[in-house]
C-alpha cells in the first residue's frame, strides 16, 4: 500500500510537471504580431551637435512565406535623414520565430538575432552580426496595461553594438527592433529611448512624449 501511495504521489508530481511547463511554453510572446507598431526616439546632427529629434516607426504588416517559414514582414519609415532633412525613407525587413528563438531572414537565410531562452552567465552567438550576446540578468517589467513581460538585461563581446541594450520579451530592444541597425548618413544617426509600442491596438509602452513628431 505504502509504495502503491508513493507511486501515486510521482505520478501526480509528474503530472504537475508536465501542466506547469505547458504553462509556461504557453506563454512564450509572439514576436511582432502583425499590426504591432513601434516608434523610437533618433536624434540627428544639427551643425556639429545631435540635438535635433525625430523618430523611426516600425510596423509588423503582413505574414509571408520564405522558404517554407513563416515570417513577419516588418516596414521601417523615416521621415528626416540624418541632416534633420525631409527625405521619407522606407524599407521591408523579415523575422521568424520558432520557439523563443528570433531569426532575422535575409536573402533565404535565417540568422539568429535573440535567444530568450537564455537565462544569466548564458550566451547566444549572433552570427550574422558577428558578436556574442551575454545575458547578465532576467527581470520582468510592467506594462502600460498592467501586464508583464521579461526583459534581458545584455552584455555584447563588442560593446559599441546594439546589443548593449535591454531586450523586452516579445517587443525586442529598447532602442531598435533590429540589432545594429545602420542609419543613412554621413553624419550618423543616434537611436535613443523607445517612444510607444502598440499591439493589437493597445499601447503598451507610452513615453511623455508623443510617439512621433519631428
Amino acid at each position: 500500500m505504502k509504495r502503491l501511495l508513493n507511486t501515486t504521489k510521482f505520478a501526480f508530481f509528474l503530472l504537475l510537471l508536465l501542466a506547469v511547463g505547458g504553462v509556461v511554453k504557453a506563454q512564450t510572446h509572439e514576436f511582432a504580431p502583425v499590426g504591432a507598431e513601434w516608434y523610437y526616439e533618433r536624434l540627428y546632427r544639427e551643425g556639429w551637435h545631435l540635438t535635433g529629434v525625430t523618430y523611426d516607426r516600425f510596423r509588423s504588416l503582413r505574414t509571408v512565406e520564405i522558404n517554407g517559414w513563416e515570417c513577419k514582414e516588418i516596414e521601417l519609415f523615416q521621415n528626416l535623414d540624418c541632416d534633420g532633412l525631409i527625405n521619407p525613407h522606407t524599407e521591408y525587413r523579415y523575422i521568424y520565430q520558432e520557439g523563443d528563438q528570433v531569426y532575422e531572414v535575409e536573402n533565404g537565410h535565417p540568422y539568429l538575432m535573440y535567444d530568450l531562452s537564455k537565462g544569466p552567465g548564458e550566451y547566444w552567438v549572433a552570427e550574422q552580426y558577428g558578436d556574442t550576446v551575454y545575458v547578465v540578468s532576467v527581470d520582468s517589467i510592467e506594462l502600460n496595461d498592467g501586464s508583464h513581460r521579461r526583459i534581458w538585461k545584455t552584455s555584447p563581446e563588442n560593446s559599441f553594438y546594439l546589443y548593449i541594450n535591454n531586450i523586452i520579451e516579445g517587443i525586442g530592444m529598447d532602442r531598435s527592433v533590429f540589432p545594429f541597425y545602420d542609419l543613412d548618413g554621413p553624419p550618423p544617426c543616434v537611436h535613443d529611448e523607445i517612444r510607444c509600442y502598440t499591439e493589437n491596438g493597445i499601447q503598451l509602452i507610452i513615453s511623455e512624449t508623443e510617439c512621433e513628431y519631428e
